[in-house]
């Protein structure tokens, strides 16, 4: 054990009281950034490494000890947030630490412990002499006027924003440090900090987990592998200057990808779901993509214009298909609400969809920065609209395309690579914006958006107040397009 690995184990516990131990690259992390081992550090570590445990602790320390003045930046303030909630709940972990904080009027301690919120902290080292952690967005740097700062999710920051973080370091030219924590998600400044040699570097990848046997699995490795962003998040690799543009933009799959899925020999299996989007006039076509568990085809594509043909047109599919009309899903954010509105005048009751919802929040599992070793459980989504989330999440359609899914061979699927991808400053995926594909020579992606909705998440509709008689009494009903029959 290091000499900061014991320190640690004495200074800090975890929620349930027992000494936090740093595994090696945490260690590293830690005694860099407490021990300022270098004026700028880089550090890059796989996902649920708990890069912001360990950074936390290590700004707590190093403040609590010297009077100096720490900001903790990210793309907004939220982000900022996470590293400061470890300084929060380990303030009052040791008599060092709790004895130099200084609270604010009202201040609770037990609130602060339990509730991580507080963003500023001031610590007195001793007569005359303070020293301070706060938050703050790239965008407010300026008027910060730290001379240590810890940039995290740093890729996520954009170049202009960043300039803002170097003039603040710039007021204190002689004595100023900065360290740039994150993944490799843009090849901005965060890579050509990488490349600078003047960086101390700590990259701690998913196979140099796995080598020391800790906080990653073989297991782990192989599931994640067909995910978006597995290079980066887990293998810490920069995308190639062919993979991403200036504004971090990712193509989401390749015609590599659509080749090997056209050649994929599978048995349709599961429920069958049409999609079908809409067209928004000019030169957009109606198209509708039938797609099953394992397997999924272009069964229509045309520029008629008139709604009502339309409709009429995908209750002819649904009823050829066999298709039940829940499992017929529309965008029905634009022009598409028409023709739901004409399918339900018809006793077709189709699932909407909205492209620009949210999208759903899901128990995952997170790292408990509080707690090393172990996940919790939180609500929240990684994706910044119900279409990132078809296109790019864990069961959308990117994943489904390069693990099982069957493409019947079509001209259209072309529109596919097409579609890109990068994180926002929040750190959640988007999808280019069609307006943004359309400035650059795309046209409408009909076919892909199709397939797209065949992968919305819908949430199942419960009836009450049901009455057995009035149901009982109805005799058979009459078969309508749209359900099997």
């Amino acid at each position: 054990m290091t000499e900061t690995q014991a320190l640690v184990a004495r200074m800090y516990k975890d929620d349930a009281g027992r000494p936090i131990y740093l595994t090696g690259g945490q260690d590293d992390i830690f005694s860099a950034i407490a021990q300022k081992r270098a004026p700028r550090l880089h550090i890059m570590c796989h996902t649920r490494y708990g890069k912001s445990m360990s950074a936390g602790l290590a700004v707590l320390t190093r403040a609590a000890s010297f009077p100096e003045k720490w900001a903790i930046i990210a793309g907004n303030k939220d982000k900022a947030g996470i590293i400061m909630s470890v300084v929060n709940a380990h303030i009052f972990d040791n008599d060092f630490t709790k004895s130099r904080f200084i609270p604010e009027k009202g201040d609770d301690w037990e609130e602060i412990r339990r509730f991580r919120n507080k963003n500023h902290i001031t610590f007195k080292i001793a007569d005359g002499q303070y020293s301070e952690i706060f938050i703050g967005s790239a965008k407010d740097a300026l008027g910060f006027g730290a001379p240590n700062i810890l940039e995290d999710e740093s890729a996520l920051i954009n170049d202009t924003d960043h300039s803002l973080v170097m003039r603040m370091l710039g007021d204190n030219p002689v004595d100023n440090f900065l360290c740039k924590i994150g993944n490799p998600f843009a090849r901005n400044h965060f890579l050509a900090s990488f490349h600078d040699p003047a960086y101390l570097k700590i990259v701690w990848d998913c196979y140099q987990s796995l080598k020391e046997g800790v906080r990653m699995t073989q297991q782990v490795i192989d599931e994640n592998r067909r995910y978006v962003f597995f290079k980066i998040l887990y293998e810490c690799l920069f995308p190639s200057a062919s993979e991403m543009d200036e504004s971090g933009w990712m193509y989401l799959v390749t015609d590599v990808d659509i080749e090997a899925a056209q050649l994929r020999q599978v048995q349709p299996y599961g429920m069958r779901r049409l999609g079908h989007d809409v067209a928004r006039g000019g030169r957009n076509y109606n198209a509708w993509v039938l797609r099953t568990d394992s397997h999924a085809e272009v069964v229509g594509k045309d520029l008629e214009a008139d709604l009502i043909k339309t409709g009429d047109k995908t209750m002819e599919l649904a009823k050829k298909y066999n298709v039940m009309a829940s499992e017929i899903f529309i965008d029905d954010g634009g022009v598409g609400g028409g023709e739901v509105d004409y399918l339900a005048s018809k006793g077709c009751k189709v699932t909407k969809v909205n492209f620009g919802s949210s999208a759903e929040k899901e128990a995952v599992e997170v790292d408990n920065v509080l707690h090393p070793g172990s996940t919790k459980k939180q609500a929240q989504t990684e994706y910044a609209n119900a279409r990132a989330e078809m296109y790019a999440g864990r069961d959308g359609m990117a994943v489904w395309l390069r693990s099982i899914g069957k493409l019947e061979p079509h001209a259209d699927w072309s529109q596919l690579t097409q579609i890109r991808y990068r994180k926002n400053s929040s750190g959640m995926t988007v999808i280019e914006p069609k307006e943004d594909m359309r400035k650059r020579g795309v046209e409408s992606p009909d076919v892909a958006d199709a397939l797209a909705l065949t992968f919305a998440k819908v949430k199942n509709v419960v009836y009450h107040d049901i009455d057995p008689a009035t149901i009982l009494a109805g005799g058979v009903k009459p078969f309508f397009p749209g359900m099997p029959g």
